[in-house]
């Protein structure tokens, strides 16, 4: 097994995130404005139908969990009910015109926050490499969308079948699949299964290093949660547009720098993989 030694290559991350000649931290402003505040200015004008469906879903598992407890059941509850409700829900909202354009319009947005997520990562990688971008390379992988939802539908199953049956294999899955999106970027002419393959190939051996470096990132993630809290509490003090805004502000603030400092280290993580693991075909790269 190969030792990664976890703070190096996050000192070199975030070393890489600093360097303004490298533009990743405009870059990563563009992309939050194109994303997380576009979505949440959407779903504060308009109700999202996924969101109706989901929480008539998890209504009824908070019903059946609680009908659980007090029976002290020892055997897992029967989720049909959940199932259906939302199924009712969702036929519901299918039968009028609007809601059908609404949910349409909601997908579609949901889908288009997958493929700049792939962007995202795309241009991590390249700066990982020493690339100087620019905000329009977040539309790189546009060709690539149906490949991307294709890859993100795949995983997120086998992930779901893994923790269908206990965490652990769930767990297993989605660490196995981690590094998914670098090998894509890299290899766009493969298919999304061997993509997956090659992940899985990758991170053998490694998935409790990735999950390390996922934990080590936790303050981050708390503080991130913080921020928004506080813009939605002082927010709402003023108008509920305005606690949406300064969430997002707050938010933006730290995540300007953490989602993109997370995102080089997983990058580096996955170049000293696949200098330590190349395929039969490459020629090993030196030791990063």
């Amino acid at each position: 097994m190969h030792i990664i030694n976890r703070e190096q290559i996050k000192s070199n991350a975030k070393a890489k995130v600093l360097d303004s000649t490298l533009n990743l931290l405009p870059i990563t402003a563009v992309f939050l404005a194109l994303t997380d505040l576009l979505s949440n200015l959407l779903h504060f004008f308009v109700e999202s139908p996924i969101n109706t469906i989901a929480e008539e879903f998890f209504t009824v598992i908070e019903d059946i969990r609680t009908a659980a407890l007090e029976a002290e059941m020892q055997v897992a509850p029967n989720l049909a009910p959940a199932y259906a409700a939302a199924g009712r829900v969702a036929r519901e909202l299918l039968s009028h015109p609007t809601k059908q354009a609404l949910l349409f319009g909601f997908l579609v947005l949901y889908l288009y926050q997958l493929v700049m997520s792939f962007g995202f990562r795309g241009v991590c990688l390249r700066v990982n490499r020493g690339e100087r971008l620019n905000w329009a390379n977040l539309f790189d992988t546009l060709w690539m969308a149906g490949r991307i939802v294709l890859l993100n539908l795949l995983a997120a199953l086998l992930i779901y079948i893994g923790a269908f049956f206990f965490l652990l294999p769930g767990l297993m899955a989605y660490y196995g699949l981690r590094l998914t999106p670098f090998v894509m970027l890299d290899h766009p002419e493969w298919s999304a299964l061997r993509c997956m393959a090659e992940s899985w190939r990758l991170s053998s051996g490694m998935k409790m290093g990735l999950f390390w470096l996922d934990l080590s990132f936790v303050g981050w993630d708390f503080v991130g949660f913080l921020a928004t809290s506080m813009g939605l509490d002082l927010g709402g003090l003023l108008h509920p547009l305005a606690a949406v805004l300064l969430s997002a502000v707050l938010y933006g603030i730290i995540a300007v720098f953490y989602l993109p400092y997370k995102a080089v280290t997983l990058a580096e993580y996955y170049e000293i993989l696949r200098s330590t693991k190349p395929l039969p075909t490459e020629t090993p790269r030196h030791e990063l």
